[in-house]
């Protein structure tokens, strides 16, 4: 079934994993799709992009966001296609192909010093990426930690500076009032 906040979703493209044809629509950002069997996310490499650069729209998190908490839960993936170990990373799964051009995907991990958290992806250099259940949703909310964390460590950065420039200005008042004081005295 689809969203019906979302008129335009049609279904056309195939699902990577299951092969039930993809729930189209378009977000701001660029085409997504999903499926209604497995609740997979296929986002095309402009959305991705925007996933990824932690710029996706509002309407494109809210999208992602709702596939991802669909009150049921996915259907398994067919046998021989579980969560792949990071040791396969980078090799074509041909069990896996693109829904674009039918190409087999290519595996790749997200960098946790990058995006926030380590994620098997599934990517087609030409066209775009597939997520299995959970994981766009998961990435999109590891990138808005980090965002935060970098945010908290640059207030953190500018608050020291910021103490340490208060505290210059009233060691020199100190030291100019002591110096007078002084003066003071020997006179």
């Amino acid at each position: 079934m689809t969203n019906p906040s979302h008129p335009s979703a049609k279904s056309v493209a195939p699902c990577p994993r299951c092969g039930r044809a993809l729930t189209v629509c378009p977000i701001p950002d660029g085409g997504m799709g999903w499926c209604d069997r497995c609740l997979g996310i296929w986002l095309d490499n402009r959305a991705c992009q925007a996933l990824v650069g932690d710029r996706i729209s509002e309407a494109g998190r809210e999208k992602i966001s709702w596939v991802t908490q669909q009150n049921r839960a996915p259907a398994p993936a067919p046998a021989g296609q579980g969560y792949r170990r990071p040791e396969a990373v980078g090799a074509p799964d041909e069990a896996v192909a693109c829904p674009v051009c039918r190409g087999a995907l290519r595996s790749f991990v997200t960098d946790p010093s990058r995006h926030g958290a380590r994620v098997a992806l599934d990517v087609c250099p030409a066209h775009g990426t597939w997520f299995d259940h959970g994981e766009a949703w998961g990435l999109l909310q590891a990138l808005a930690l980090k965002s935060a964390a970098l945010d908290l460590e640059l207030a953190n950065d500018a608050n020291e500076r910021a103490w340490d420039r208060r505290n210059a200005a009233f060691n020199a008042f100190v030291a100019g009032a002591v110096a007078g004081t002084a003066r003071g005295i020997r006179d």
